[in-house]
This record gives C-alpha cells, sequence and structure tokens, in this order.
C-alpha cells in the first residue's frame, strides 16, 4: 500500500492485534528477539509484556527503521521498559537515542511524533 492514512490505520490494527495476542501467549524471549522477518509482532509483544522488553534490540531497530511506523512503535516499547531497565541499559539507550537525533538523515526530525516520542523517552531514562 502506498503510505498514508489508511496504511497507518492498517498497520495499527496488526499492531493492535499481535500487542493483545502477546499479552495472552506464552512467549520465549529467545524467539522473540530471531523475530528478524516479522519485527513488527515482536515489538508488538514487547509493548504489551515490557518485562520481555529487549532494549538492544528495540534501540538497533529505532537506529535502523524500516519505516517511520516500525520505529514509532519500538520507541514506545522502549517508553514501556524504560522503569525494567539496568542502569547500564539506561545509559546505553539514552547514548543510542542521542547519537540518532544528531545524525543529518535520522528520521528523527524535529516536528516529528517520533521526535517529541524521543525526546520524552530521553526525559524518561534520565
Amino acid at each position: 500500500m502506498p503510505p498514508g492514512p489508511d496504511r497507518t490505520y492498517r498497520m495499527t490494527l496488526v499492531l493492535t492485534r499481535a500487542r493483545n495476542l502477546g499479552r495472552q501467549a506464552v512467549v520465549d524471549r529467545q524467539r522473540l528477539a530471531g523475530y528478524d522477518g516479522q519485527r513488527i509482532v515482536a515489538i508488538a509483544v514487547m509493548q504489551g509484556r515490557p518485562e520481555l522488553a529487549d532494549a538492544t534490540a528495540l534501540t538497533g531497530i529505532v537506529r535502523d527503521s524500516r519505516s517511520a511506523f516500525e520505529q514509532y512503535a519500538a520507541l514506545e516499547a522502549l517508553q514501556g521498559a524504560v522503569s525494567r531497565l539496568s542502569p547500564e541499559q539506561r545509559r546505553t539507550v539514552g547514548e543510542a537515542m542521542r547519537a540518532e537525533l544528531s545524525k543529518p538523515d535520522t528520521r528523527l526530525q524535529p516536528g516529528t511524533d517520533r521526535y517529541r516520542l524521543a525526546q520524552r523517552l530521553l526525559s524518561a531514562l534520565a
């Protein structure tokens, strides 16, 4: 589908369904991390189950996202998992976010919802 509101709506439905199913399912953390072909499903499960969030994988998705939608979803999953991150993870995620925000070709451009979410994430990490 071409970019636009209809595609975003449909992708949000998929994300919501996967998040809800992930809350009910027995999920193997290592299997979840290996979902490269279905990253959005893995992100949705991590949103619904913050205890399964993989900060390294989510940070990698933010830095190398396949779409703005995927990047936003990964930022949301990180935001939901902040309270569960170790001090080292908080530092690493914070450094990665600051580096991504400083890149001239980042998708995290000022004025976007992803930029605002990344800024809120940095505040929560501090």
